[in-house]
């Protein structure tokens, strides 16, 4: 919510002096707003200015995210999804692509991943008192981790001691300590990244000594052949065509599979929450500015919209309350897009969606001067003290308004 308390006061103090009998005599109505101009202007001014800036701010910002969360949904316009109907393939292409995509999975991208030797986690270690070392090798770089062991100390100890070493590297291997169903455990060493060149090698007594520099399985790079073209890459994350299609390769295929395709609604249920929430702070933003006619003309026609879209929206989980603010059933939602894929991409994707409509909508508010959206209160022409004190105003008070010199206080 904006904060417009400073304007706000201006304004009914402002207006509150007008209505008093004083101000009755023609060419004095606006004395209020002189005096206050005189001996508060620099005071109201900062005050003023910097609400202003406040709702500007805001107004910019939150436009500016609802234009982005209407995007996220509009760009799915162009995609259709492609997948293999025993899941081995999913993604998406343009569907502007009118080509029969089909493919042949050999290989999926693997990490390498070393795994210790099973231990007793309750035995003492066996490992000598002291400083031991392993090292870890990747392509051209090399790491050192070194652990103090204590006489006595436990498997378990160790396990987790060079684990955290490791880890703390940052140095693109995870490190965790697995326990099976008889209580043992070993480390198990595992590459961030898929691919053979992203595989690694440990070395040295510690890495010995726990059997942690035998290698569990390899890193490998994913093989396939798309459209009769063979390709090999380090992970399963592919784009082909350029960049027109993106696939993600789950399993591998014994044959050549053709890649159906449906109606794109991949990331929906998310991105149509997040456009929900935007949009409701967006509304939440105009309507803390009552007085302006320019933000509540936008907070009714983005309502209107709504409203409009009602019936259909309530098939999605989508519902209005009283006081305009978008409430999403993410289980209704998410059944929604399941069973009516294609209807979910005409409210929510496709041209004239609610979500084109609400970019169309933000982009044009953002194109605007804010001078245009955010009215600015106007104070009276300057007057100084001394004039009021002087005028024909100040003739008509009583001794004690004279002596003061202050008006403002009095009629407070």
């Amino acid at each position: 919510m904006v904060n417009l308390s400073s304007y706000q006061s201006y304004n009914i103090l402002f207006n509150s002096l007008k209505q008093l009998p004083q101000f009755d005599t023609p060419g004095l109505s606006n004395i209020a707003g002189a005096y206050m101009t005189a001996k508060y202007g620099r005071s109201i001014n900062n005050a003023l200015s910097s609400d202003l800036n406040s709702v500007i701010k805001t107004f910019r910002n939150d436009t500016s995210n609802l234009n982005t969360k209407a995007k996220d949904l509009t760009a799915q316009a162009d995609r259709v999804a492609l997948s293999t109907h025993d899941g081995a393939v999913a993604g998406t292409t343009s569907q502007l692509l009118k080509i029969d995509n089909t493919i042949k999975i050999d290989q999926l991208a693997t990490k390498q991943t070393n795994q210790s030797t099973l231990l007793d986690s309750k035995q003492a270690t066996t490992l000598a008192s002291g400083i031991n070392t392993l090292n870890i090798s990747s392509g051209n770089k090399s790491f050192t981790v070194s652990i103090n062991v204590k006489t006595g100390e436990s498997n378990s100890s160790v396990l987790s001691k060079t684990a955290r070493g490791i880890n703390d590297l940052g140095a693109g291997f995870k490190a965790r300590v697995a326990t099976d169903n008889l209580g043992n455990q070993q480390l198990v060493v595992e590459a961030e990244k898929t691919g053979k060149n992203n595989g690694f090698t440990i070395s040295g007594g510690l890495g010995s000594s726990l059997g942690l520099d035998k290698v569990a399985q390899a890193g490998t790079d994913a093989k396939f052949t798309y459209n009769g073209k063979d390709y090999q890459t380090e992970n399963n994350s592919v784009t082909l065509d350029s960049g027109k299609t993106k696939l993600e390769l789950k399993n591998t295929t014994t044959e050549t599979v053709e890649l159906d395709r449906s109606s794109d609604t991949s990331g929906l249920e998310e991105k149509v929450t997040a456009l929900a929430s935007a949009y409701n702070t967006f509304q939440e933003t105009l309507k803390a500015n009552p007085d302006n006619k320019a933000l509540q003309a936008v907070s009714h026609q983005l309502d209107q919209m709504v409203t409009r879209n009602g019936s259909t929206l309530e098939q999605f989980g989508i519902t209005k309350t009283a006081k305009g603010i978008l409430e999403v059933d993410a289980d209704k939602l998410k059944k929604g897009i399941a069973e009516k894929p294609d209807q979910a991409r005409d409210l929510f994707v496709e041209k004239g969606s609610i979500s084109d409509k609400l970019q169309s909508k933000t982009e044009q508010l953002l194109r605007s001067p804010a001078s245009t959206l955010i009215e600015i209160p106007k104070t009276a022409p300057v007057a100084s003290p001394y004039q009021l004190i002087n005028s024909e105003f100040i003739n008509r008070l009583n001794s004690t308004a004279q002596s003061s010199g202050n008006l403002f206080d009095m009629f407070l």
